[in-house]
């Protein structure tokens, strides 16, 4: 999950969006962003490496976040779980990252939100998601 990152070029208005904070349990993904956007780039944006699933994500993503408001969230499950292309799990306990997802939109209720849009999510096990 990214907080902001997507519009890290973007201007409108003269006014630059700041990336706040990036989160994923990779470590690779956690090195990338300190290269990239703390080293390359000179941001100051944090970094969460947790399982969103820990009860105490939220909290630590609050914390990590320092009472900024946030305009923009892009993020989502991963795709292979609802991927058309495998062999999908039936119960794959990945399917439950998206709940996780939609509750951090819930927390934060940015502006705006991206979910990554995969095919797949709606028919899934007959349809659970989308009901």
């Amino acid at each position: 999950m990214v907080l902001v990152k997507v519009f890290l070029q973007a201007e409108y208005g003269n006014r630059y969006y700041d990336f706040l904070l990036g989160s994923d349990i990779n470590e690779n993904c956690e090195l990338t962003h300190l290269a990239r956007y703390n080293y390359q780039l000179g941001m100051d944006a944090e970094f969460l490496r947790q399982d969103i699933t820990e009860p105490d994500f939220l909290d630590n993503l609050l914390k990590g976040l320092k009472g900024k408001q946030i305009d923009v969230v892009c993020g989502g499950p991963p795709c292979q779980s609802f991927s058309l292309a495998g062999k999908r799990k039936k119960f794959d306990k990945k399917d439950d990252l998206f709940a996780h997802y939609l509750n951090v939109i819930r927390v934060l209720r940015p502006k705006y939100f991206v979910m990554e849009n995969v095919k797949g999510i709606l028919t899934k096990e007959e349809e659970k998601l989308r009901k």
